[in-house]
This record gives structure tokens, C-alpha cells and sequence, in this order.
């Protein structure tokens, strides 16, 4: 690094040390008082099913309810913690059975402000329930296109609107035992509510940046950023800014606004041009919101809010002239919610929309002009490439309506009931639009051809185009309905507590009813809640993608050649057989689904809480695609028809132990976890075939379809999360992260003397990493303070290679800075 010395850095971890361990030893009054931090906290934990909140953890003496397979975090807990990014995905790396892809902690990517891709209990990226509010804020467009290189798709991303923690009170993660409320994943479900307005809470202001010279990259040794062969390894400025302020409207409706702008300018060297060139990307985000909230004397409560969340990349192609693009993904949402008590019980009504986008804007045409004896000499092999493949949007709208009752229900006997009932409703509609038709020019050499003024396509004397490959302007466009109605009883009875459940779902996309049962019970053993055993038998459905019907409607594409006429003039273009194909669905697909078996144990342990637990998953009729290839006209045409013949097996074993003390919070976890199918997006491509077909394994014979998954897939995960606050106004938290070796499965292309397909791995080696956040907070008044924060990423800069490129390495140390006011 440029700014920050080795023996700066070591001073400072010694510095730190030595605070650390007279944390223990000074007296009270050199500490601030943290009554209403506990006080807060108190709240949280004591909230209806929440018990515990991660970190800081408390044991209290309610019941042991709902904490196996859901952690609870809140703003004030995320605050502290040192966090890359500020997204609602990012704080889910301190939750066992979260696993986050090996790319977002790859280098290339250190310039990137993008939410992470996640995996929960074994479940594949788009598998996931994302809410804000109640709202569906995931994406079921096209949730895995994530290439910039597709010439008939925009990049889109599994989340289809991007929401920043500073504005969610508390995000709820659910790994196993997920109440029937919750429907339409197969993996987890992350439930997150946005801050209330408080006319009494001080306005914010915050702060946070880091660039390059911070950052220690390892890809190439010795080579600077702007050398012409380090091409991977971007320059980057980051900067994070957001604001909240609350107001009073009236006496009873409190108003809250809130802006917020994330941003990273990156330049990056493209060595495909021959005479190189530093370039320019920026990543962008905007953030505005605001929410109002009335309160009645009987209890009822109004809630509205309005979010529009743009997300903008700034890119360019490598080695391609003019290929300068933007793309455009997120929109916006608007939600009302309506609360009303009674003397048994709740009642909450929410009816909102999301719009969501994934478009790009670039030039018309792509043009792959022959570089030899041409003045298109920009290349560095036998093309210059120039141009792109033109403008795409996508676009989704998707209403969502819900009503959720709680009552009590009159106890038979001994034994207690509280009712749980709803019925939820959406309508999503999705469009895509190619705005014009754009092509892809290929040349060929003439040294007598004649342009006749044709400067686009045709040199004098060098070459023409005789091929090109026709993208037809057109639209697509599907509209989906689904209804779902859910209830679960909880029975308790002395030490048992029984919960029984079902879910019923139902959309017009496949005309698949989907019932769901959910089951989980605990046992407190003692009667004391120092020991509770759960269980849980469970069944989730997935939802639909739109991506299948939009695909089916996208007009196919088609190549048109020409020749030389009279006068050696290129003559008129005529169109030749399709060259590729459509891909669409069949009328019998199944609706994808999971089984679960839980098993758990929470015991106080030494004034903690020990919990373990044992979670199998089998995941079924998944969505995969096969494909037959046909001759039309003496090309290749092929077309893909989707199946349910996707499989895959995840089982895993987690403990931890929590425990708050004086002015520390202290989480260990360590997670084991297992999977088997390789299968991992809807776009592989998985025939009858690769069902039946054997290869050999690690010296053994398994099914093709069961190879270790290429991602998510580190057999072991180590956490531990200290935080601790200090004299002198400081605050210091750590998070150590573990992470097991991992198998990169990889074809040999060699087989045994039977004819089995050989596979084999490399394995990549584990590393441990240290992240630390210091803050220093001066208060000045009631409602002002200043917070100055320094959050030092992978603090023994120790990096090793992730995934499948052998010069992947994983970012090196990287310090932020923050800064935080209110007023």
C-alpha cells in the first residue's frame, strides 16, 4: 500500500492490543454509561418469537421460542460490526448456514458495491425470500444472467431492488423451521422492516470511503496498477454517504426522510488494445426514501412509504473500440400497511408494489473488422472489435397484497393455542424490449472491393461484410397471478410446545397446487428453559421465474450473408436459416420443492446460550434444460425445452455458544456442511442422459449429477464476532472468520479403460481472516455526537486463490474510514 506503512500498521495493532487488555481492568467510571444501550436492547430480545439478537446475545428467562434456524439482527448491532458493504444481504455473514460466494471476496471485484450472491442452507442463489415490509424485493426475471457478453439479455442481478441497512430497523434471517408465513423459496428467508419515523430521534449523517492505495492486491506481484499485462486489478475510489432526518406532521403521524448515495470510480488498463489504454467504469447507486407513520388512541397504526433505489454500471468491453455501455438495474417500491390490535390478538393488512429493471443502454452494432493491412488497427490479434449489441430493457411490476391475523384460541383443557392465519396475493407483470434491431458484422478480405461511399461495413480495398447476424427488435412480455393461504396452531402444553402448519400455494404460470407442511416443536426438558430441545419436519415450494416466459417470446436469431456484385460492389443481404433457437417451457413442469429434517439443543452454558444444530435438506424437481440439436439447411439449430430433472442433497451441523458480560458481546459458531449436485442454475444443462451417465470421482464411481457444486460448497465455517466497548469513548469489535479448503471440480478429459469420464479437483486452501471496526464517539449534547470509525478488512493480509482462474486471489487488507453526526 502507498499511504499506510507496515510499521504504521503494526503500531497500530499493538495499540490495540494493548487497550484490549486494559478493557478488563479499569474501573467503571472510566466507561460510558450504556443503561439505554441495554435498555434498547432488552427490547429487542423481548419482542414476540425473538429471543435473542445476534450480536450482542442475551439469555432471558422467556421461552426458548422460534431461535432454532432464525437469528435476529438489528441496526444498532450492524453498526458496530465491520461490514464491507451496507446492503440487506451483507450482514448475513455473521449467520450460520449462510455461504457466500467465493467471487465476492475475489480481488478483480474489490471496486464493486453490488449486494453479495448467498446461499442459505444449501439452497442456490435465487432460492431465497427477500421482503422489505412484507414486499418481495427478489428478482424472477432472469436472476442468474450476471454476464456483461449476452447479446440478447441485460445483466440482472437475484435481488431485484437494493435496500441499504441504514434504513431496516432489524432483518430477520430464517435458515430451517421457517414458519408457513413465509413461501415461494427453497433455500431461506430474510425478513427485514424499515425504520420507523420519530420526530424525537436526532437527524443523521454518515460517511465511509476507500480506494486502491488501501487495499493490498496480490493477483501480480511487484506489478503496478497501471502496467500494461495487470489488467484485472482495477483502480477504485469508493464513497458512501446517507442521511435521515425525521418530523413531526401532526400529533399523531411522524414523517421520515432519508437519502443515500453509494459510488465507485474504477479505471482499469485494456491491454487488447494495441496501443493500450487506461479506462474508465463507475458503479453507482442512489437511495431515496421516505416513510410516514400515524398512531391512533385504540391502538391502530398506518404506515406508508416510498423507495426509488437505482443501481447504474458504467463499463466498457476489453480490446472492443466504441463498447462503452450502461447498465441499469433496481427501481423502486411503495407500501402501505395498516395495524390493528385486539383484546386476543393482531391484525396487519399490507398492500404495496415494486418496479423493478434490468436494461442496457449501448451502441447499435458490433463489428468484427479483420485487422491485417486495415486501418482498424487497434487489435491485438487477427480482429478490432468495435461496438456492441445495442439496447435491451427489462422491466417487472409486481403488486403484492397481504393479511395476517394472530389471535388466541380457547385452550383445551391444559393446553394453550394462539392461531396464526393469512392469505397472501400477487400479480407480477414483466416486459422485454429490444428497442432495434441490431447486428453482428463479421468481414471478409477483398482487395478489389468497392464501398460505393459504404463507410460502416465496407473498407476500399481491404475488406467487407459478408455476414451478420440479425438481433430483431421486438417484445416479450408475461403476466403471472398466485394466491397462497397459510395457518399454524402453537399448542402448549407444560414443557411441550407444538407447532403444526401448512401452506397452500397456487399460481397460473404452471397450474401447480403446492402444499406445504410445517412442523417444528420444543421441549423444555428441566422446566426452566435451561435446556430446550427442537424439532422440525418441513416442506418448501419455490416459486416462479419469469425468465422461462420472457425467453420463450424473445424473437430468434438469424444470419444474413451477401457477395461481391458488378463492379465488385457488396450487393443486397438474404437471410439464411435461423442460427440458433428459443427456449421455452413445457406445460407439465412441477413446482421445485425441499424437504427438511431438523434436529437442535439450546442449553445455558458458563451465563450463555450453547445451541447445536442438525439440518438435512433434499432438494427436488428442480428446474435444469436439455437440448436437441437438429440440421436446417445444413446448419446446426438447437433447441432447449426445460425439465424438472435438477437434484441436489445439503446436510450440515452448527454450534455456538453466545454470551453478553459487563460491556462485551462474544458469538463463536463453527458450521460442517455437505452437498452433493453440481447442477447449479436452471441453465445447466441436465438430459435423461446425465441422470443415467457414471464417471469416476476421486477414485470412485458416482452419478454425474452428483459431483461436488462448484460454489457455496466449503465443507467447514468458523465465526467468532467480539465486541467490546472501552474507555475513553472507544468501541472495538472483531469478526474472525474460518473458512475450509475448497474443491474445485474440474473435467480431465481422460477416461478410464471402461469409457467412464475421469473428474478430479484442485483443491484450494483454507484461510482465516480478522476483521476489525474502531470507533471513537464524542457526545455533545442530548441529540448530537460525532462517531469517527476505522475498519481494517483481512488484518494479517493473508489471501489465497478462489475460484476457477489460477490467478484469483482473494483481497488482501483494506482499510475504511467513517465518519457519523447527529444533529
Amino acid at each position: 500500500m502507498n499511504c499506510m506503512g507496515s510499521s504504521v500498521f503494526h503500531r497500530i495493532i499493538s495499540g490495540f492490543g494493548l487497550v484490549l487488555v486494559c478493557s478488563f481492568s479499569f474501573p467503571d467510571f472510566l466507561w460510558a454509561d450504556d443503561s439505554d444501550a441495554n435498555s434498547s436492547h432488552q427490547e429487542t430480545v423481548n419482542e414476540q418469537n425473538d429471543v435473542y439478537t445476534l450480536p450482542p446475545v442475551k439469555v432471558v428467562s422467556t421461552p426458548l421460542q422460534n431461535q432454532g434456524g432464525k437469528q435476529v439482527l438489528s441496526l444498532p448491532t450492524l453498526e458496530k460490526l465491520p461490514l464491507h458493504g451496507e446492503t440487506q444481504l451483507d450482514a448475513l455473514a455473521v449467520v450460520p448456514r449462510v455461504q457466500f460466494s467465493d467471487e465476492e471476496n475475489n480481488e478483480k471485484a474489490a471496486g464493486e458495491i453490488l449486494p453479495p450472491l448467498i446461499s442459505i442452507s444449501g439452497g442456490r442463489v435465487y432460492d431465497n425470500l427477500l421482503t422489505v415490509d412484507g414486499l418481495n424485493v427478489g428478482s424472477r426475471t432472469d436472476p442468474i444472467q450476471d454476464s456483461d457478453r449476452q447479446a440478447t439479455l441485460p445483466r440482472h442481478h437475484p435481488q431485484g431492488l437494493f435496500v441499504d441497512n441504514w434504513l431496516l430497523e432489524t432483518t430477520e434471517v430464517y435458515t430451517h423451521n421457517i414458519p408457513p408465513r413465509f413461501g415461494g423459496f427453497t433455500g431461506g428467508a430474510v425478513r427485514s422492516e424499515t425504520v420507523d419515523p420519530d420526530h424525537e430521534a436526532p437527524s443523521k449523517l454518515r460517511f465511509r470511503t476507500t480506494n486502491d492505495r488501501w487495499t493490498e492486491q496480490h493477483g501480480l506481484e511487484d506489478v503496478e496498477l497501471s502496467d500494461s499485462e495487470n489488467t484485472d486489478q482495477p483502480r477504485f475510489d469508493k464513497y458512501f454517504l446517507d442521511g435521515l432526518t425525521s418530523f413531526s406532521l401532526t400529533d399523531s403521524t411522524d414523517i421520515l426522510v432519508g437519502a443515500g448515495y453509494k459510488r465507485s470510480n474504477l479505471q482499469i488498463w485494456d491491454n487488447r488494445l494495441s496501443y493500450g489504454n487506461l479506462r474508465k467504469e463507475d458503479r453507482t447507486q442512489h437511495s431515496l426514501f421516505t416513510k410516514s407513520l400515524t398512531r391512533l388512541e385504540d391502538g391502530r397504526e398506518f404506515r406508508f412509504f416510498v423507495l426509488y433505489a437505482p443501481y447504474e454500471e458504467d463499463k466498457f468491453i476489453p480490446g472492443n473500440l466504441n463498447s462503452e455501455h450502461t447498465f441499469k438495474i433496481g427501481g423502486g417500491a411503495l407500501n402501505g400497511q395498516y395495524s390493528r390490535p385486539f383484546s386476543d390478538g393482531t391484525m396487519d393488512v399490507r398492500l404495496g408494489q415494486t418496479w423493478s429493471q434490468s436494461s442496457r443502454e449501448a451502441p447499435s452494432h458490433y463489428y468484427q473488422w479483420r485487422r491485417a493491412g486495415s486501418s482498424k488497427d487497434w487489435g491485438t490479434s487477427t480482429f478490432s472489435n468495435e461496438g456492441w449489441y445495442g439496447d435491451i430493457d427489462t422491466e417487472s411490476w409486481h403488486t403484492q397484497f397481504s393479511l395476517d391475523v394472530e389471535r388466541e384460541a380457547p385452550s383445551i383443557g391444559s393446553v394453550t393455542q394462539n392461531l396464526t392465519f393469512g392469505v397472501q396475493a400477487s400479480r407480477e407483470y414483466a416486459l422485454y424490449d429490444r428497442k432495434e434491431t441490431s447486428y453482428l458484422y463479421r468481414f471478409t478480405s477483398s482487395g478489389t472491393v468497392d464501398c460505393a461511399g459504404d463507410t460502416e461495413t465496407c473498407e476500399d480495398g481491404v475488406q467487407y461484410a459478408n455476414r451478420r447476424f440479425v438481433y430483431s427488435e421486438g417484445e416479450a412480455n408475461a403476466t403471472i397471478h398466485d394466491v397462497a393461504l397459510y395457518g399454524q396452531d402453537t399448542l402448549q402444553w407444560d414443557r411441550l410446545t407444538v407447532r403444526p402448519g401448512f401452506r397452500v400455494g397456487y399460481d397460473d404460470f404452471r397450474g401447480n397446487l403446492n402444499l406445504d407442511h410445517r412442523f417444528s416443536t420444543e421441549y423444555d426438558l428441566w422446566g426452566d428453559n435451561s435446556t430446550v430441545i427442537t424439532a422440525g419436519l418441513n416442506r418448501y415450494h419455490g416459486s416462479y421465474l419469469m425468465a422461462f416466459a420472457l425467453r420463450e417470446g424473445i424473437p430468434p436469431l438469424t444470419e444474413q450473408t451477401r457477395s461481391l456484385g458488378a463492379g465488385d460492389i457488396p450487393g443486397a443481404w438474404s437471410t439464411d436459416t435461423p442460427a440458433t433457437s428459443t427456449l421455452y417451457t413445457t406445460s407439465d413442469l412441477k413446482t421445485p420443492y425441499s424437504n427438511e429434517l431438523a434436529l437442535g439443543v439450546q442449553q445455558e452454558l458458563l451465563g450463555g446460550l450453547f445451541s447445536i444444530d442438525w439440518v438435512q435438506r433434499k432438494y427436488r424437481d428442480e428446474y435444469a434444460r436439455e437440448s436437441v440439436k437438429v440440421k436446417v439447411g445444413g446448419k446446426t439449430q438447437t433447441t432447449y425445452f426445460l425439465n424438472n430433472n435438477g437434484h441436489r442433497n445439503y446436510q450440515s451441523i452448527s454450534a455456538s455458544w453466545e454470551r453478553n458480560w459487563r460491556r462485551h458481546s462474544f458469538l463463536l459458531e463453527l458450521i460442517w456442511q455437505e452437498q452433493e449436485g453440481s447442477k447449479e442454475d436452471y441453465l445447466d444443462i441436465v438430459d435423461l442422459e446425465d441422470l443415467e451417465d457414471i464417471v469416476v470421482f476421486q477414485g470412485e464411481l458416482i452419478a454425474k449429477i452428483d459431483l461436488p457444486r462448484n460454489d457455496f460448497n466449503r465443507a467447514w465455517k468458523g465465526l467468532l464476532v467480539y465486541s467490546v466497548d472501552l474507555p475513553f469513548d472507544l468501541t472495538f469489535s472483531n469478526i474472525t472468520t474460518y473458512r475450509s479448503g475448497y474443491l474445485d471440480v474440474y473435467d480431465t478429459k481422460e477416461n478410464t479403460s471402461d469409457g467412464y469420464d475421469i473428474y478430479d479437483v484442485r483443491e484450494l486452501d483454507p484461510n482465516i481472516q480478522f476483521d476489525w471496526k474502531v470507533q471513537w464517539r464524542r457526545v455533545f449534547s442530548d441529540t448530537s455526537g460525532l462517531l469517527v470509525s476505522l475498519e481494517i478488512y483481512n488484518v494479517l493480509d493473508r489471501v489465497e486463490l478462489v475460484g476457477d482462474d489460477s490467478d484469483d486471489y482473494e483481497i488482501g487488507r483494506q482499510f475504511w474510514l467513517g465518519l457519523e453526526t447527529w444533529f
